[in-house]
């Protein structure tokens, strides 16, 4: 059997820590559901082979699993409502343009009712 602790390619927990950017109950978690294993070195300490943890962080790069589909149901309807909102938004931005520039008499009037309808907090102004 290998010494741990006289093998550079052996990390203490709070090395083994530091390298993989996690914590050391992370580290435990991981040990005790037999997913990163270890030795145990003369004094009782358990010790991490480099090479065991650059394997399960490799592990963790793995894609992300897809979405449930009421996920992706809930996602579909928020961006079917966004579309609608930005319809109207361009509507309405369309509309503002044309009471802009009024160049008939027509085009007056419809501003003058367009901003009699609203003022500036978007509530019904009246005259």
């Amino acid at each position: 059997m290998h010494t741990p602790a006289s093998d550079n390619n052996w990390l203490t927990l709070q090395e083994a820590a530091s390298l993989a950017q996690r914590t050391t109950k992370t580290l435990y978690r991981w040990m005790n559901r037999g997913k990163l294993t270890y030795e145990v070195d003369r004094s009782g300490r358990r010790m991490i082979a480099r090479g065991e943890l650059m394997r399960r962080l490799s592990q963790d790069n793995v894609p992300r699993p897809v979405p449930s589909h009421r996920d992706l149901h809930c996602l579909t309807r928020e961006i079917e409502a966004l579309r609608a909102q930005l319809t109207r938004q361009e509507s309405l931005l369309i509309e503002m343009i044309e009471l802009y520039r009024p160049e008939t008499p027509e085009g007056l009037r419809r501003k003058r009712t367009a901003l009699g309808r609203h003022n500036q907090d978007g509530s019904a102004q009246t005259t």
